[in-house]
């Protein structure tokens, strides 16, 4: 993907572009627009989502913002196209209750669309890993982070490559579900849509994906049974 940024315009981007060993590529092409906004309020679990941050992936990076009281949000210079819009935890004390991967939103240059976050229904996925992380991973502000987590992203975010190192920020900043003892793991609220699954195992201070896998959930089943999922 190639991001492309102006002063005077939203960031832009290319389409993913696949490129192989000592070829070139042309004819790619990034649109620059004067972008748009997104207003709206956030719910989880059918209340208001007070202080939450809300992320949203577009124009090849991610902006935020933070709900108000009212549950109320809004983004500005956001690049036209469709968009995931996502509520992420930020206490640590919430890392067991994942509330969902994202919805689609639609930015269009000069137009402030109203959206509101957490109206969408979506899927329970429920998998295990095996073998499962082992540990207690990494001791954070009090608390023990879980040895293993899952990361659910649109296709083309991904955090990094394989066995590469994450940041805890980059960590919690990123909706994920904790892998038990078990390795048994559960995604709620999952919209429609391709998905990639990141397995991150925290070894000390350098959490590392070990595994990624990409699902596909139509949004016409209830509960999206993975089964055992070899990581390395």
């Amino acid at each position: 993907m190639v991001i492309a940024r102006h002063e005077r315009y939203s960031t832009g981007h290319s389409d993913l572009i696949f490129i192989e060993e000592n070829a070139r590529v042309g004819g790619v092409v990034v649109r620059l627009g004067v972008g748009g906004a997104v207003e709206g309020h956030a719910f989880r679990d059918g209340a208001v989502a007070a202080n939450a941050l809300v992320v949203m992936l577009a124009g090849g990076e991610p902006h935020t913002t933070t709900t108000d009281e009212n549950g109320f949000y809004r983004m500005d210079d956001v690049a036209a196209g469709v968009h995931m819009i996502m509520l992420v935890q930020t206490t640590l004390e919430s890392i067991g209750n994942f509330s969902g991967g994202g919805e689609r939103v639609e930015i269009i240059d000069g137009q402030t669309t109203l959206y509101n976050i957490g109206d969408v229904v979506g899927t329970r996925i429920t998998g295990s890993v095996s073998p499962p992380p082992e540990g207690v991973g990494v001791a954070l502000g009090g608390m023990d982070l879980p040895a293993g987590v899952v990361l659910l992203r649109p296709i083309g975010f991904g955090m990094a490559d394989l066995n590469m190192s994450l940041t805890i920020p980059d960590l919690l900043a990123t909706p994920f579900a904790p892998i038990d003892a078990q390795g048994r793991f559960t995604l709620e609220n999952v919209t429609p849509g391709n998905w990639e699954l990141d397995f991150v195992f925290l070894e000390g201070f350098q959490p590392r994906v070990a595994h990624r896998e990409v699902i596909q959930v139509s949004g016409e089943e209830e509960e999206l049974a993975l089964g055992e999922i070899q990581v390395q």
